[in-house]
């Protein structure tokens, strides 16, 4: 992790952890920092760069992608990986599991709206039928398109649900296409091969 304290110039890294171990998203609520990722092939979460057993209890191997905090619970989402490359998109609370939010899935995103939790990420993976799904307190919707599609990132605001990621437009070499979806309308980002990754709302 590289933090840049005040009024420096340079950023100071933190190391989580010396073993084999990534860090896929952090979230900052109030004096502490939470991060998720993996550590030795399962799902683990850092809180205040330690060690937190909110990342446990998902199953090997598994990572968690996405983390979110209001303060008082903790959400954590990633995927199991099962035999033949079978994945599992999972939602925990505060450590505990909540319902496996579909067969063949993964999550990559957690937002809020203040008062519903989302999640972002595919559903039917590795198949052609695979497509951007966005999930509202567990229950999920695979969004407009015609095409194999996939969900990077979500943010709510107390009226509108943006999810960004990518359409592929037919089985051809470099056809991904960036793509943005509002209360699940795609609208296009480029015609060119491309990725949408992350997105943030700015309320004015």
């Amino acid at each position: 992790m590289w933090t840049l304290p005040p009024n420096a110039t340079t950023f100071t890294e933190t190391t989580l952890s010396t073993l084999p171990s990534n860090a896929n998203s952090i979230y900052v609520v109030g004096t502490d920092t939470y991060i998720s990722g993996s550590l030795g092939g399962e799902s683990a979460v850092w809180k205040n760069n330690l060690l937190d057993d909110l990342g446990i209890h998902f199953f090997t191997p598994s990572t968690a992608n996405a983390i979110y905090s209001n303060g008082t619970d903790v959400y954590v989402a990633g995927y199991n990986k099962a035999e033949f490359n079978v994945f599992t998109g999972t939602l925990k609370k505060n450590g505990i599991i909540q319902n496996t939010l579909a067969s063949n899935s993964i999550i990559n995103s957690i937002a809020s709206d203040g008062q519903n939790i989302y999640a972002a990420g595919g559903t039917d993976i590795n198949t052609p039928n695979q497509r951007a799904t966005v999930w509202k307190n567990n229950t999920f919707e695979k969004l407009n398109s015609l095409n194999k599609s996939y969900a990077n990132s979500v943010f709510a605001t107390t009226s509108d649900v943006y999810v960004v990621g990518y359409e592929t437009t037919n089985n051809a070499v470099d056809s991904d296409r960036a793509r943005v979806w509002k209360n699940g309308m795609l609208q296009e980002l480029s015609t060119n091969n491309s990725y949408a990754n992350s997105i943030f709302v700015t309320i004015k």
